[in-house]
């Protein structure tokens, strides 16, 4: 099930606050459309969030990694916002001059699979 930013507008909002790097990446993909984004209020906190969003009316925009079905439970659900379209690059910093060691590739790929899989799960676990 999706949603559009311009029908979020109906909605109070809870969202991170304004130097928070995901709130900036918000910002930026609602303003290329021609959309505002403004939170009723701002949190830091994903508790804090998931426990206002359990009231009528709220909502808010989180990565979809930090809200997996397990973490939402039974009394809440996962819309996936179908425009305008957020994304980030994840990179994985090292020391300049040393070769990665097994250790460290092991971990890459762990992180690439867990991100994947979680990917994948978003998609098949979408409520109705």
């Amino acid at each position: 099930t999706e949603i559009t930013g311009a029908e979020l507008e109906a909605l109070k909002l809870a969202l991170p606050s304004g130097q928070n790097m995901t709130r900036l990446l918000m910002e930026g993909s609602f303003a290329r459309e021609g959309l505002g984004l403004e939170p009723a209020v701002e949190l830091d906190s994903l508790a804090a969030v998931l426990n206002l969003v359990r009231h009528p009316g709220w909502a808010s925009l989180l990565p979809s990694s930090a809200v997996s079905p397990r973490i939402l439970g039974d009394s809440l659900r996962r819309l996936r916002l179908a425009e305008p379209s957020i994304s980030r690059t994840l990179v994985v910093a090292t020391l300049l001059g040393t070769e990665t060691s097994r250790a460290a590739q092991l971990f890459v790929g762990q992180l690439d699979l867990a991100l994947k899989l979680n990917a994948a799960g978003t998609a098949a676990h979408q409520p109705t």
